[in-house]
C-alpha cells in the first residue's frame, strides 16, 4: 500500500500538468500521500480502532452486555461435586466480568469492597449499573474506581456514587459506569428472585482483596433482610460485603450485608419459637438485602421521593421511610398502662409493624426513625382517632 502511494505521488509531481500550477500544487499533494502513509501505520490502525470503540453507542453496548449475560446465566445451573462443593460452572467461568472490586481513586485508603453490576430497562433503553453494600463505600472520599479481574489483565473504571441508603436499613449503593465498562461488564438481570428455606445460595466476590467463594443455606426472608446460615468454614473476609447472593440457577437474590452472632440478639428467641427452626443451631446467620431494594434506589435515583415506602400498623398509615432511613425501634403503649419496645431486626416489615410486636389492645404506637447518626425523627400514632404526629429531634 505504502509503495502504491508513494509512486502515484511521484507520478502526479512530474506529470506536466502539476508542474503547471506551481509549487502550491505539489505540496497538495504531498500532504495527501504524508496523510495516507500515516493511516497505514498499525499503530495508526490501532488508534482508529480506539476511537471506533469511544464513538460506540453506550445503548447498544449495553444491550449487547446483558444479552452475552443472559446468554451465559440460561446456561446457569447449580452441579453437585464429589469434592469442592456444588458449583454453577457457566456462571463461574465468566465471575470477573460480573464483579468487581472497589477501591478509592487516589490510592490513598488501603480498604477494598467488592461490587457488581445490573442491568436496568429504563424507558426503552438498557442502562449498567454497578451495585455494593452502602457501608462497603462509607470508608472511601472522593472518587472511586472498579476493577474487573479478567484473565488477561485488570480493567479499571472510574465510578461516581449516585444514591446511597442506610447501613442499618436499606444498605446498598447504586454507583454510575462510564459507556466504556460495557464492553467488559457483563450485567445480572434484576428479578424478585427469594429462595425457599434450606435452598443453597452463592455469593461471589473478594475478601481482603482476594477472590472468595461463600456457599451457604438459606433460612428465611424478611421485607428489609434475607438471612442465611453464617459459614462455618471459609468465612468471608472483610471486603466480602457488597457481593452478590444468587440461587442455584445464577438469579441474583441480593447484596451480601454481613454476619454476626443471632445468639445475642432480641429476634433470636421468635425465631427459635418457630418449628422448623426450633432444633436447628442457629448461631451465626448472615444477612443479605434483597434485589427488591435495588429497585428502590433506581425509583428513587429517577424521581425523588419514589422510593420511600410506607410505615403502617393494622392498615394504618403513620408515614414514610426514605431511602436513607431506617426504623431504630417501634414501641407499642397498651391500654392497661404497659408498654413493650422492639428493635430493628430481620422480621421488621415497615408497612406491616404488627408482624413484629403485639398491637392488640394498643392505645398509641411511636416509631423511633434514624434520619442520620446526629439526627432522629418519631412518628406517634394514636390509636383511637387514628391521629399522626411527626416530632424532629
Amino acid at each position: 500500500m505504502r509503495k502504491f502511494v508513494l509512486l502515484v505521488g511521484l507520478t502526479l509531481c512530474f506529470s506536466p500538468a502539476l508542474n503547471a500550477q506551481g509549487l502550491p500544487a505539489v505540496k497538495r499533494v504531498f500532504s495527501k500521500i504524508s496523510a495516507a502513509w500515516r493511516k497505514d501505520t498499525p499503530a495508526a490502525q490501532k488508534t482508529a480502532a480506539k476511537a471506533a470503540l469511544s464513538r460506540a453507542t453506550p445503548q447498544i453496548s449495553a444491550r449487547r452486555a446483558q444479552e452475552q449475560a443472559n446468554q451465559i446465566l440460561a446456561r446457569a445451573t447449580a452441579q453437585t461435586r464429589r469434592f469442592g462443593g456444588p458449583v454453577i460452572t457457566a456462571l463461574e467461568k465468566n465471575i470477573n466480568r460480573f464483579v468487581f472490586t472497589i477501591t478509592q481513586a487516589d490510592g490513598t485508603h488501603p480498604f477494598t469492597g467488592t461490587g457488581f453490576v445490573v442491568a436496568e430497562e429504563y424507558q426503552g433503553k438498557t442502562v449498567l449499573w454497578g451495585v455494593t453494600a452502602k457501608h462497603t463505600i462509607t470508608p472511601f472520599h472522593g472518587p472511586l474506581e472498579i476493577t474487573f479481574h479478567t484473565p488477561h489483565k485488570p480493567v479499571k473504571f472510574r465510578v461516581k456514587r449516585v444514591i446511597e441508603g442506610r447501613k442499618f436499613g436499606l444498605d446498598a449503593a447504586l454507583l454510575e459506569l462510564p459507556p466504556q465498562a460495557a464492553q467488559v461488564a457483563l450485567p445480572f438481570p434484576l428479578t424478585y428472585a427469594l429462595p425457599a428455606q434450606g435452598e443453597t445460595v452463592f455469593a461471589y466476590g473478594y475478601g481482603a482483596g482476594k477472590y472468595q467463594k461463600i456457599v451457604r443455606k438459606f433460612l428465611f426472608s424478611g421485607d428489609e433482610r434475607l438471612v442465611a446460615k453464617y459459614p462455618l468454614i471459609r468465612k468471608p473476609k472483610p471486603g466480602f460485603c457488597g457481593s452478590p447472593v444468587v440461587n442455584a440457577k445464577g438469579q441474583l437474590v441480593g447484596v451480601e450485608a454481613g454476619g454476626y452472632c443471632a445468639v445475642q440478639t432480641q429476634w433470636y428467641p421468635m425465631l427459635k419459637q418457630l418449628p422448623q427452626y426450633k432444633r436447628q443451631n442457629i448461631r451465626r446467620v448472615s444477612e443479605i438485602v434483597p434485589t427488591s431494594k435495588i429497585y428502590l434506589l433506581l425509583r428513587e435515583y429517577h424521581r425523588a421521593g419514589a422510593g420511600a415506602r410506607n410505615i403502617a400498623a393494622n392498615g394504618i398509615l403513620i408515614g414514610k421511610l426514605n431511602v436513607d432511613e431506617f426504623i431504630e425501634s417501634v414501641t407499642v403503649f397498651y391500654a392497661n398502662g404497659n408498654h413493650r419496645t422492639v428493635v430493628r431486626n430481620p422480621f421488621m416489615n415497615p408497612a406491616a409493624l404488627e408482624s413484629v410486636i403485639d398491637t392488640n389492645n394498643a392505645s398509641g404506637i411511636v416509631v423511633n426513625i434514624n434520619k442520620h447518626r446526629t439526627q432522629q425523627r418519631q412518628y406517634f400514632l394514636e390509636m383511637r382517632t387514628h391521629e399522626v404526629r411527626e416530632i424532629l429531634q
